[in-house]
């Protein structure tokens, strides 16, 4: 293996370094008598004398040696036995993310130190893969560290993608320096029709956890991406909302908008955003009754969930019900629906996401994830802090025994996009 700079300038003064056994003293008499002829005399005394009081301190030179950068703390973590078993790598980088793509701000302007310090394994095997991750804005002082997102993938591209998370936390320092380690749990492969068929975590074929193909190797290297940190991951399902139905009313002409098409703007997606022709028709004569935002503004009362629903009210004898999430929400997920008195769970039967801009128009808020990972990078995001429910075909007469139910994730993600490529 090619030594690293920091190997080679300490080679340059000790000579090179290779086991316990090495003659240190005969490394730095060597070195002496090969620079005797072009260093000053004291500059050559003083390298004679430091290095003599390294010697005299036990394992001092090799102390310097093994605790340069990352994987220096690493050895001091797992231990003598386990790092002689670990092949360093040392990449590092300091990651600013004032945005997110498509130019919506990161509300945080996010900034982490990570380095990828070493791997453990081979190719064609079991591996595992070692990072440090520090958070430099400390923004998430009281959030809980959850996993390190990363992709392997190779340098042309072809469409083969192993998947993968650093979710056990080995050592947190003072600072604050997590120590992660992290293996592969899914493949994605492209097929001959240019879709991605998935073997692993998330779904059925089976994929050996922590397996690193043989092909995922392109000239002699492994390319990762480390794709998100994520934080205060959690999923909540089939939790009731304490909000009685029986107190929800018709709503008046006043507290209802007849939404038109020239309530929207140009570009707004009405092909799947109202999948029903009823309601496409009704956009070009009468228009589409939905409440005004802002009736209601009731907080839904779930840990680390930040929904509201704004507006609720019975129309043309369907509930419509309108939720509100702040944003950006990262990667945070509310999906609420109702359960009926004989207990079966309702969908709503449209729904609509938008935005409203300072003159009352409806308009569709998305952005594109860029990214190195094709299988990431080709859908669109929302970001519209509005949805519209509406539930059909409910006993209004028993309106009061329904309940409103939701499925929530609690956590959200920054995501890094952090690019790095080491010989294997």
């Amino acid at each position: 293996m090619k030594p690293n700079k920091k190997e080679q300038d300490i080679a340059k003064l000790f000579g090179e370094i290779n086991t316990p056994a090495y003659d240190i003293l005969e490394g730095v008499k060597t070195q002496m008598n090969q620079k005797s002829k072009r260093t000053r005399p004291r500059a050559a005394a003083s390298i004679l004398i430091a290095s003599l009081i390294l010697l005299l301190t036990t394992g001092a030179v090799f102390a310097a040696y093994q605790n340069i950068g990352g994987f220096g703390r690493l050895r001091e973590i797992v231990g003598e036995e386990r790092a002689e078993n670990l092949t360093p790598i040392e990449i590092d980088d300091i990651l600013d993310i004032p945005y997110l793509t498509g130019g919506f701000r990161n509300p945080h302007e996010d900034r982490f130190a990570i380095e990828l310090v070493a791997s453990h394994g081979e190719v064609g095997g079991i591996m595992d893969f070692y990072f440090t991750l520090e958070d430099l804005t400390g923004a998430r002082q009281n959030c809980e560290f959850s996993s390190l997102g990363f992709v392997i993938h190779t340098g042309n591209n072809d469409g083969t993608y192993v998947f993968g998370n650093a979710r056990e936390i080995i050592d947190i320092s003072d600072s604050g320096i997590i120590t992660l380690r992290g293996r592969t749990d899914s493949v994605s492969i492209r097929d001959e029709n240019g879709i991605f068929q998935t073997y692993g975590s998330w779904s059925t074929p089976v994929f050996e956890e922590g397996t690193v193909p043989e092909n995922i190797v392109y000239n002699g290297a492994l390319t990762i991406t480390v794709t998100a940190v994520n934080f205060n991951v959690g999923y909540l399902s089939n939790v009731a909302v304490g909000f009685d139905l029986g107190t929800v009313q018709t709503l008046s002409q006043d507290e209802i908008q007849l939404v038109t098409k020239d309530d929207f703007s140009a570009d707004f997606p009405f092909e799947w955003q109202f999948p029903s022709a009823e309601d496409r028709a009704l956009l070009e004569t009468t228009g589409v009754p939905l409440p005004r935002t802002g009736l209601l503004n009731w907080e839904i009362d779930v840990n680390r969930v930040d929904t509201h629903i704004s507006s609720i009210g019975i129309i043309d004898d369907k509930l419509y019900l309108v939720q509100w999430e702040p944003m950006p929400h990262y990667s945070k997920f509310t999906g609420l629906g109702l359960v009926a008195p004989s207990g079966d769970w309702i969908h709503a039967s449209r729904s609509l996401m938008f935005s409203i801009c300072e003159s009352g128009t409806f308009y569709q808020g998305n952005y594109r994830r860029d990214t190195a990972i094709s299988i990431l990078g080709m859908g669109y995001f929302s970001r519209n802090p509005y949805q519209i429910l509406i539930f059909e075909g409910l006993d209004l007469n028993r309106l009061g025994e329904y309940t409103i139910q939701g499925h929530f994730a609690t956590g959200y993600s920054v995501w890094l996009e952090w690019t790095t490529t080491f010989p294997v």
